[in-house]
């Protein structure tokens, strides 16, 4: 399925919208009380859905190959919107952020696993966080920061700089350190001071990709987080985040990944990277209403589909 590419008109237009929609948000969001937050999360939620209208076609049939065996047409809907409502009420807590309280933040989140962490870091070689768009991954950090946990947070920048701005201002605001994409040495530094390092895999890689599956179809992923805890000692632990049915955050630290290092590292590095994606796919199947399906996952795919047959 071909999509057409953005022209500069239409570009500018969006970006403007953006920024202008971000700076209210900023504003409205930080003198707001919890219960005026929630309000302010749907109506967010409605203007996403609104500006994703055009691509709904898509998210739905991804959301339709992947659990249509288990899910009707209409409970697939209902998964999108939930998913829109998790994108819009996890930003707004992100945006509140620096305005909340570190008690405000422990009740906000309950946590489990914390000694799978403990066990992880007392290996001296550094931990790599993995976890997914997912329930409230902004705010899993955040916690873990404020319980005394060096974070260091690897995250892309958006497109708009003042978004950027409003998006690391909030991150670091307990404390952790953002990283770009590219800033491998402060991550190995990071590492080797026996530092946690977050990385969010699950969306589609574009530079140097390794060619697995995600949800059980093709999807190219980034090798980063196999190549480093591959290249450091660093143990793999994965985190997730998900709402509870009181939208109450259950943060889950799980056991470290059991990485087996062989003599053909490309190879070591897809297996670990494979099952790095079926550890978080695995949370996607039990709470698919959690994860940003408005992402197109699997660019890959449709660029197979899409290649004519020689």
């Amino acid at each position: 399925m071909q999509r057409k590419e953005k022209g500069p008109r239409r570009r500018a237009i969006e970006q403007f919208f953006v920024r202008w929609l971000a700076r209210l948000l900023v504003v409205l969001v930080r003198a707001a009380s919890p219960g005026g937050r929630r309000r302010i999360a749907r109506c967010f939620a409605g203007i996403i859905r609104l500006a994703s209208w055009p691509r709904r076609r898509l998210v739905l049939e991804n959301i339709s190959r992947v659990l249509g065996d288990t899910h009707t047409p209409e409970q697939q809907r209902l998964i999108l919107r939930r998913s829109v409502y998790n994108i819009a009420k996890t930003a707004v807590e992100l945006i509140a952020l620096p305005s909340m309280s570190d008690d405000d933040l422990k009740q906000a989140i309950s946590v489990e696993g914390l000694e799978n962490l403990d066990a992880a870091l007392a290996r001296g070689h550094g931990v790599i966080i993995v976890t997914g768009h997912f329930g409230n991954w902004e705010l899993a950090s955040a916690l873990l920061s404020v319980l005394g946990y060096p974070i260091n947070v690897v995250a892309r920048e958006a497109t708009d700089a003042f978004v950027d701005d409003v998006i690391n201002e909030s991150r670091s605001s307990r404390g952790a350190n953002v990283f770009g994409r590219w800033s491998t040495r402060q991550l190995l530094r990071a590492l080797k001071s026996n530092e946690c390092v977050a990385i969010l895999p699950d969306q589609h890689a574009k530079d140097a990709p390794i060619r697995l599956t995600f949800l059980g179809r093709p999807a190219d992923t980034a090798g980063g987080p196999a190549t480093f805890a591959l290249r450091t000692g660093a143990a793999i632990v994965p985190v997730f985040a998900p709402r509870g049915p009181d939208e109450h955050i259950n943060l889950t630290i799980c056991p470290p990944l059991d990485i087996e290092e062989t003599d053909d590292r490309a190879e070591d590095v897809a297996r670990v990277s494979q099952q790095i994606n079926d550890i978080i796919g695995e949370q996607i199947y039990k709470q698919p209403e959690q994860w940003l399906w408005l992402h197109d996952r699997w660019k890959a795919e449709h660029q197979i589909a899409d290649t004519p047959n020689r």
